[in-house]
């Protein structure tokens, strides 16, 4: 209870100390400030007696100037002095007037008795004008034939050349300069003076006007020696007796110093009248706070107070009834009424907002949602293209977070690649266009594509704010139309370029008459055949590598096309007949070392170079392939042939009882020729058929050739048909089309069981019926993985058990009676 009477109280006192402190830094204050007053006016007189000085000189300096101009302007020796004169006449301040020039000869405005040895170039202010520039003002001195202090203002003339013309002088009296300064400062409160470089005193305070010598500052008491700077203020100093400061500077333009002295009552008498002013104002201003306070307490503070605490209850949030009292004892009654009409208002908007606030957090919710499960990116930039928010799964297409992207702009994402490009599409949607353009993101070696759809984003006003884009994800689309694209451009198989790409090129170089050009047809020699003998896996493996010879012998700018099964097109553009042989040569020697299983591969070329319009682009087609199929004639029986016997080397490679089965059925078959008198030639047409009798086993699986045990049903079937795949093969090739039949029928019998084609007797063909006797008597007298040779006579019999069913009769008796006699056990 004390402590609470004794805080008024200690308040009270802790407001006095304030107040107090308060008074003394208000006094520090006010104190420098007189200081920095002092100052202001002791420069402000000095630098109004300094320009009223400088104005007497300066008003000498421009009639130098003014004649120095005349001097230059060529103005002869008799006009000067005449100028010189008038000047002097008309001038008060003007005493005479010089003009002294490098040879001696000068001019003076004075009555002047020359005395023996006079020398203009010798006077002081010659000298000292001499070699400087601009006007030179020389120390005070006293002239005897005036008796007065005088000072020479001197200006040297120079040519263009820079050379000395003379040197133009005006005495002027120092008397103007002390009237002024004797009046300057009224004696009681300082003085003034004016010093020459040496020191000597040309005006002073209540100083004679007239001076008949010069006095040095000492005898007036003048601290020169304490002027450090050009112009500065003293400290307080004493002099005449009394304290106070000294504002001094130089006169400019010359060596003159002009120093005022006020003493420190002079100079405290302003700061007494501010002191005594200013504490009048702060009494009334404290007694005026101190009613201002107490009514304020009363009337506004605790009212204030209250309405503030009441303020402070105030949550709608919380306590959404709760109103502020009214009554005429809680003050502020008009703003209570008005805040409780406020509550009133905002109350109602409390209920709509949180009603909004839910259905658009649902909202956003369900927003967010959906964009986060979709496979497109949504963003939004602002004016500088910096991106403020970005929805979808950045990180699997982009491989970059959220916060890697917002705030930054495309360039500082990305980097350069693509950014010029950006940048220019989001400016257009910042200027109102509605923007669509493609791009691609390239993410863990795999290829995105997105489609963009950019617009602007308004405020309220209509202005632009920023843009919303929207990234579709159309890498399925855009995969599916390339595919699309090659597919049908493209041969599936060989991957070259394919008769589509053909054609469009071929009328593209005409079109644009780019000739010469180069059109090469390219027909593949014997893939029936290899198809027939090998099946079309090796087919089609001799395709991939004539492909990959056109392909990587042509030129990058040439086109390799496949136009047809086995046909191939090379389009060369701007070639030469040289260039095109020298492909050629280098495919077919490529080619001659390619093979697939033992056949090498061949292609026959045809090509024809369109040089111009004249011929028409299907004419030249037709020329390039007649050229081929000439060719293709040419090559036909040499290279079939060849590819026969290689897939007959090949078999009897590869099975080494095969080579030795047919070499011993063509034997046999020779030796059953001769007993039925065949003609040679018919005995080599024998043999040549039972030779090649099964080359179509080449088409036949190893692991069924090879099998140790017995074939199922659907083996069997396969088996058979080696004889329709013989048959094919020989009959590609001329040199063999004629035993082809041989190939197919040696497996038919003699009662029609047989096969492929179920003839018999007679409808099989002679030599065929002769294999089939030799084929079976070899086949039984020969080891075979599934089982060891029979003894010949078991061999005979079989021979004799199936003559007639299996076999020709008579072929079959001529065999054992005439043939087999010849043979032994070994054969």
């Amino acid at each position: 209870m004390n402590l609470a009477k004794r805080v008024p109280r200690i308040i009270l006192y802790i407001f006095i100390i304030l107040f107090f402190v308060v008074i003394g830094f208000t006094f520090l204050f006010l104190s420098h400030l007189f200081t920095q007053k002092q100052t202001e006016i002791l420069t402000l007189k000095r630098e109004l007696a300094v320009g009223v000085i400088e104005n007497e000189f300066t008003e000498v300096s421009s009639i130098l100037e003014t004649v120095s101009v005349s001097i230059l302007n060529d103005e002869d020796i008799q006009k000067i002095e005449t100028i010189l004169n008038d000047i002097d006449d008309k001038n008060e301040t003007i005493t005479q007037m010089y003009f002294g020039e490098p040879d001696g000869s000068y001019i003076i405005t004075t009555d002047f008795d020359e005395p023996d040895g006079f020398d203009i170039r010798e006077r002081p202010w010659y000298v000292s004008a001499e070699g400087r520039e601009g006007i030179v003002y020389t120390d005070a001195y006293i002239d005897s034939v005036i008796s007065s202090t005088i000072m020479t203002i001197a200006l040297p003339i120079y040519n263009s050349d820079q050379n000395l013309i003379g040197i133009l002088g005006a005495d002027i009296k120092v008397s103007t300069i002390t009237s002024f300064v004797n009046s300057f400062v009224e004696k009681d409160k300082g003085y003034a003076f004016v010093l020459d470089s040496s020191g000597n005193v040309l005006a002073y305070s209540n100083l004679n006007e007239e001076l008949t010598q010069l006095t040095n500052y000492s005898e007036y008491e003048i601290p020169y020696d304490s002027f450090e700077l050009r112009e500065g203020i003293t400290k307080d100093i004493s002099t005449i007796e009394q304290k106070g400061k000294i504002a001094y500077g130089t006169i400019n333009g010359s060596d003159l110093l002009f120093g005022v002295f006020m003493t420190r009552a002079e100079l405290n008498q302003s700061t007494r009248t501010l002191i005594i002013v200013s504490l009048s104002v702060f009494a009334l201003i404290l007694a005026i706070i101190t009613v201002f306070v107490i009514v304020y307490n009363n009337y506004v503070n605790r009212p204030l107070k209250s309405l503030i605490s009441d303020i402070n209850h105030i949550d709608i949030s919380k306590s959404p009834n709760y109103r502020m009292d009214v009554s005429e004892q809680a003050g502020f009654k008009d703003a209570r009424i008005a805040l409780n009409e406020l509550i009133e208002i905002s109350v109602g908007y409390q209920v709509k907002l949180n009603d909004s606030l839910e259905e658009l957090s649902l909202e956003n919710q369900k927003f967010v949602h959906l964009l986060s499960s979709s496979s497109d990116i949504v963003f939004m930039i602002d004016t500088d293209s910096r991106y403020l928010n970005i929805y979808g799964d950045t990180e699997s297409v982009l491989g970059l977070t959220k916060d890697e992207i917002i705030g930054k702009t495309h360039r500082q994402v990305f980097g350069e690649k693509y950014s010029d490009e950006r940048e220019k599409e989001y400016k257009k949607a910042l200027q109102g266009e509605k923007v669509i353009y493609s791009w691609e993101s390239i993410m863990n070696g795999s290829t995105y594509y997105f489609e963009n759809v950019l617009n602007p984003i308004y405020n309220h006003e209509n202005e632009i704010i920023g843009a919303v884009g929207v990234a579709r994800d159309i890498t399925e689309q855009e995969n599916r139309y390339n595919q699309l694209v090659y597919i049908s451009t493209h041969d599936y198989l060989t991957k070259l370029e394919n008769r589509k790409v053909y054609d469009e090129r071929l009328k593209e170089l005409d079109d644009h008459n780019e000739y010469p050009f180069a059109v090469l047809n390219l027909d593949f020699n014997g893939l029936k055949l290899i198809n027939d003998a090998y099946g079309h896996e090796f087919g089609d493996l001799a395709l991939k590598k004539t492909a990959d010879i056109l392909s990587k012998n042509a030129r990058d700018f040439d086109t390799v096309c496949r136009v047809s099964g086995d046909e191939f097109s090379v389009i060369m553009p701007q070639a030469s007949r040289k260039e095109i042989e020298n492909y050629k040569r280098k495919i077919k020697n490529e080619f001659k070392n390619t093979k697939v299983v033992n056949i090498p591969l061949s292609v026959a070329i045809g090509s024809y170079i369109k040089k111009d319009s004249t011929t028409s682009l299907d004419e030249a087609r037709k020329l390039a392939e007649n050229n081929m199929y000439k060719q293709k004639i040419l090559d036909r029986k040499s290279v079939k042939n060849k590819a026969i016997s290689a897939i007959l080397k090949t078999l009897t490679d590869k099975y080494a009882y095969e080579k030795g089965h047919s070499e011993g059925v063509m034997n046999i078959s020779v030796d059953i020729g001769k007993a039925l008198n065949l003609d040679d030639e018919s005995l080599k047409a024998l043999g040549t058929a039972a030779m090649f009798h099964d080359i179509g086993k080449i088409s036949i699986p190893d692991e069924i050739l090879n099998k140790p045990s017995k074939l199922t049903k659907e083996e069997y079937e396969v088996i058979k048909t080696h004889t329709t795949t013989g048959y094919d093969i020989l009959n590609t090739a001329d040199e063999y089309s004629e035993l082809a039949i041989h190939a197919s029928s040696h497996h038919e019998r003699y009662d029609g069981k047989g096969y492929p084609n179920g003839l018999k007797a007679d409808q099989i063909p002679l030599f065929s019926r002769i294999i089939a006797v030799a084929d079976a008597y070899e086949a039984m007298t020969s080891d075979r993985p599934y089982r060891k040779r029979m003894p010949k006579s078991k061999a005979v019999s079989e021979i004799i058990k199936y003559s007639g069913t299996q076999f020709d009769p008579l072929i079959a008796k001529i065999f054992v009676e005439e043939v087999s006699v010849n043979y032994d056990e070994e054969t």
